[in-house]
C-alpha cells in the first residue's frame, strides 16, 4: 500500500473519531454554579441533552447542547462525556462509571434538559422493532448545591415506561442524605411541529 493511501486512511479514521467525540455542555465560566450528576440505569445508549422546548420536549438539539450520552456502548470508540467525576457526594459505585456522569451547570438560572433512551420494543423474525422513551426535567439550581437526575425504566400498568427523577443532595448533621427534589418540573409531551 502507497505510503499516500496509509496517511489518508490514518486521517480519515481520526476524522471519523474526533466526529464522534463532543465537547457536550459547559456552564458558563464567569457564573455560580451547582454541580449535576446525571445517571442512567438502563445501560443502553441514553443521550442527555439541554432541551428549548417550551413546555414540551423538543426534538434533536444541536451537537453544542449535549450533555453526554450515558451507557456502556455509547463511549467505546469516542468520549460523549460519560465517567466524568467533579467529587459530588454520594457516588454510586454499584452504576457503572459510564452511565453517569458529574458537570457543573448555572446556578440561579432555569435549565431544561430531556433523557433520550432507546430500548427495543419488539422483535419478529425478520426485524428488531426500536422505541425512543424521552423525558425532560426543567428546574433553576442554587449555587453550590448538589443535584442529581436519575432515568430508568419502571414497571406501570401500562407495562415498562421511562422515568426521570430530580435528587437534592444535602449534608444533615454531618452526614448527606439523598430526596427527592420539590421543585423540578418532569415533562412528558411532545412539541408538536
Amino acid at each position: 500500500m502507497k505510503t499516500s493511501l496509509k496517511i489518508f486512511i490514518i486521517i480519515a479514521n481520526i476524522n471519523l473519531l474526533c466526529a464522534c467525540t463532543t465537547s457536550g455542555y459547559k456552564a458558563n465560566p464567569d457564573s455560580k454554579t451547582a454541580n449535576l450528576r446525571l445517571v442512567a440505569i438502563p445501560g443502553n445508549n441514553n443521550d442527555v441533552f439541554i432541551n428549548r422546548g417550551v413546555d414540551c420536549i423538543a426534538p434533536r438539539p444541536a451537537p453544542s447542547d449535549e450533555m453526554a450520552i450515558l451507557g456502556i456502548k455509547a463511549n467505546l470508540v469516542a468520549d460523549r462525556q460519560a465517567g466524568r467525576i467533579i467529587g459530588m457526594p454520594l457516588y454510586d459505585s454499584a452504576v457503572p462509571k459510564k452511565q453517569q456522569t458529574e458537570l457543573k451547570v448555572e446556578a440561579n438560572k432555569p435549565i431544561a434538559f430531556s433523557f433520550a433512551g432507546v430500548g427495543i420494543s419488539g422483535i419478529s423474525l425478520y426485524s428488531i422493532e426500536y422505541s425512543w422513551c424521552m423525558k425532560k426535567i426543567e428546574f433553576t439550581p442554587v449555587e453550590n448545591a448538589n443535584y442529581e437526575a436519575v432515568y430508568d425504566i419502571v414497571s406501570t400498568p401500562r407495562g415498562k415506561d421511562c422515568s426521570a427523577k430530580l435528587y437534592e443532595i444535602r449534608e444533615v448533621s454531618g452526614s448527606f442524605v439523598k430526596e427527592e427534589s420539590k421543585n423540578y418540573k418532569l415533562i412528558e409531551n411532545m412539541c408538536k411541529k
